[in-house]
C-alpha cells in the first residue's frame, strides 16, 4: 500500500541534522508514524512519530528523538 503523498515530516530537536537524514530516509519504507517510530528506534530508542491530524491541512508527522519535544542546543 503506497500513501498519496509523502508526509512533511518536523524532527526535533530542530539542530540534529543526522537524526532529521535518518528518520528522512526512513520515511521511504514507512506506511505510518508507528511504521517510523520503529525504523527511527533501531539507531534512536527513545524516537517517537507522531501525525498531526488537522482537516484540510496536509499531511504532517512530527518526530521527536528523546520522546517529546526538546531544545535545541545553544550554540553561542
Amino acid at each position: 500500500m503506497t500513501q498519496p503523498d509523502r508526509p512533511l515530516l518536523v524532527a526535533n530537536p530542530t539542530d540534529d541534522l543526522a537524526f532529521a537524514a535518518a528518520a528522512d530516509a526512513a520515511l521511504d519504507d514507512a506506511q505510518t508514524p508507528e511504521d517510523l517510530q520503529t525504523a527511527l528506534r533501531r539507531d534512536y530508542p527513545r524516537a517517537v512519530a507522531r501525525a498531526r491530524d488537522l482537516a484540510g491541512d496536509p499531511l504532517v508527522w512530527y518526530v521527536y528523538r528523546e520522546g517529546h519535544w526538546v531544545r535545541p542546543l545553544d550554540r553561542r
